[in-house]
């Protein structure tokens, strides 16, 4: 049976959102294909018109010069469902114009909010999605299938790359939506200091020899413990690689201080 809007007429039109069933489906999510079909017990041209029910404008010709002939099957149309609009079938019955009205109201989709693709270097912690919304749900899964969340900002330690996926869903309307975001992880370098002497006599020289294990640009940073005579250098390069750096007389020992990768 199908959803008839009005049956007063001297025949009878059909407009409805779902033709195999006699309930319309009048309530939709945002995204979901508005489809529309149209038929009756005699043949008849018609037109189908909308309006935005928030804003209330004027009725927009949506399909103009349309045709139906007794015995065919409904007459199908996808429908511009931006938002909750009404809408409506107008045609001739015995020379007189009627019309037939349809409400489909457009639930907003979740926003399913999640950070900006970022690089960490391993070990660290990455916040992954926001505040949570009242009345909604949240999953998290992730390609690798080593991690899962029920919480809207689970925080994860990734020590290879991969990509988490967020499916956030209305508990009410049933409306949902899903974002992915990507984790880098770079590995950190590996460095080593030798030839450093415990102790020196102020005016020697000393000589630090290093090694860095590390793939793409690197920087590493030398400073050296004195509260009195502070002072940094610093050293780039890209790719593993060995170096030497002589201090200057008047520096006392040499630490390394501060060891990254760019």
């Amino acid at each position: 049976m199908l959803f008839a809007l009005q049956t007063d007429a001297a025949y009878t039109v059909y407009f409805t959102t779902n033709y195999s069933s006699s309930v319309p489906q009048n309530t939709l999510c945002e995204g979901q294909q508005l489809v529309l079909y149209v038929s009756g017990n005699q043949s008849f041209d018609f037109v189908i018109q909308y309006k935005n029910l928030f804003t209330n404008n004027s009725w927009t010709n949506y399909l103009i010069n349309q045709n139906y002939q007794n015995g065919n099957p409904p007459k199908e149309f996808t429908a511009p469902n931006a938002f909750s609009s009404e809408y409506r079938v107008r045609y001739l019955d015995g020379g007189s114009s009627r019309e037939e009205y349809l409400n489909v109201t457009v639930n907003p989709a979740p926003i399913a909010s999640v950070i900006s693709s970022t690089e960490i270097c391993n070990g660290t912690t990455v916040s992954l999605g926001s505040s949570p919304i009242s009345g909604n749900s949240y999953s998290w899964t992730s390609n690798l299938g080593n991690f899962s969340s029920t919480v809207s900002n689970p925080t994860d330690i990734p020590n290879i790359t991969q990509t988490y996926t967020l499916t956030e869903t209305n508990i009410t309307t049933g409306c949902f939506n899903s974002n992915d975001v990507t984790i880098t992880v770079n590995q950190r370098p590996t460095a080593s200091l030798t030839n450093i002497n415990p102790s020196i006599c102020k005016g020697d020289n000393i000589r630090i020899t290093g090694s860095l294990v590390a793939t793409g640009n690197w920087t590493i940073t030398y400073s050296n413990s004195s509260s009195l005579n502070t002072s940094t250098t610093t050293i780039s390069g890209n790719g593993n690689t060995s170096l030497t750096y002589f201090c200057s007389k008047n520096e006392r020992i040499i630490k390394p201080h501060k060891l990254s990768k760019s």
